[in-house]
């Protein structure tokens, strides 16, 4: 069986990108067509990883796919993906499970080694504990009207606030259901 994760509608396009363990594929509801991104190794502009856990289509019409091992611009029209240089995430082959993008257009990446603050083609910037997370595990991205992330842990829910970097804790403690948290 296939595991489907990500489901995102591109109105531009009237498609719906559907992201699985089997690879990345664009399905047009009019015609009933489907394609898929390559996934063999032999084929240019193909995903290294078919596992799909994130899926987001920003303001400029791009197409970001975080896979098992990085994070990926996929080409919505002629469907060739290409990994994102190592130098623009400060991660290699992390698994993405999240994207958001801030009302600037800022790009917030949640990985399985730290939040990525990404803006195409310049360097990003990985929050870890370190920076004030309480975990680095980041599941889910939510971002509030004020600009906030609200950040899915393996142990808790954080907000972030990327003004000001301070980040506030909410677990069992503060009434959530659980501790454990996996996708936003």
């Amino acid at each position: 069986t296939t595991a489907i994760r990500q489901l995102l509608h591109d109105p531009r396009r009237q498609v719906v990108w559907i992201g699985s363990d089997h690879g990345l594929c664009r399905f047009h509801p009019a015609s009933g067509e489907t394609r898929c991104v390559g996934t063999d190794a032999g084929t240019p502009g193909h995903l290294r990883n078919r596992s799909v856990f994130a899926l987001h289509l920003d303001r400029a019409g791009r197409l970001w796919t975080g896979t098992w091992s990085g994070l990926y611009q996929v080409d919505p029209d002629t469907l060739v993906a290409t990994i994102v240089p190592r130098e623009q995430t400060d991660m290699d082959d992390a698994l993405i499970f999240d994207i958001a993008e801030s009302a600037e257009g800022q790009l917030w990446i949640g990985s399985i080694d730290g939040l990525i603050r990404f803006t195409p083609g310049q360097p990003g910037e990985v929050l870890r504990e370190r920076q004030g997370l309480s975990n680095r595990a980041i599941r889910g991205i939510e971002i509030d009207r004020d600009g906030n992330l609200w950040l899915a842990s393996i142990r808790d829910v954080m907000r972030f606030d990327p003004l000001s970097r301070t980040v506030t804790t909410y677990d069992h403690r503060d009434g959530l259901q659980g501790e454990s948290f996996y996708y936003g």
